[in-house]
């Protein structure tokens, strides 16, 4: 496995358990120098009080980053190489989601396209869960 991709759902910030599987498959695949990108588009919890990366950061550097509470939603990707590198992209609901990268080799990444990807995915969606949703 070279890269991993992540995207944070609602049971992954439920209980401090919860956290603490995710957090620790995600360290687990840092330290084996595995990349990786982590889709955080839930709000902090009391369990992830700084989000899910400052959880996962802790592990290595320590330092707990801040987000402007404008933007409490992260996309951060790890650069696995050595020394850990970890690129942060702080957002918000209605923001069109930035571009993030995914790591393939150290220093070397694609640019994954998450505003276009979320809308093709949308458009698949059936028009019963469409209002469900917008509502």
């Amino acid at each position: 496995m070279v890269a991993l991709l992540e995207l944070v759902s609602p049971g992954n910030k439920y209980a401090k358990h919860s956290i603490r599987l995710f957090v620790e498959k995600a360290v687990t695949a840092l330290e084996h120098r595995i990349h990786l990108t982590v889709v955080d588009l839930f709000p902090p919890t009391p369990r992830d009080p700084h989000g899910i990366h400052a959880e996962i950061w802790k592990h290595f550097d320590g330092a707990v980053t801040v987000y402007p509470p404008t933007d409490p939603l992260t996309l951060v990707s790890y650069d696995a190489a050595v020394p850990l590198k970890a690129y942060l992209q702080p957002t918000a609901v209605r923001k069109v989601l930035p571009d993030v990268p995914i790591f393939l080799k150290p220093g070397r990444h694609i640019l994954c396209p998450m505003e276009a990807t979320y809308e093709a995915a949308y458009r698949g969606v059936p028009q019963r869960w469409k209002s469900v949703l917008e509502h």
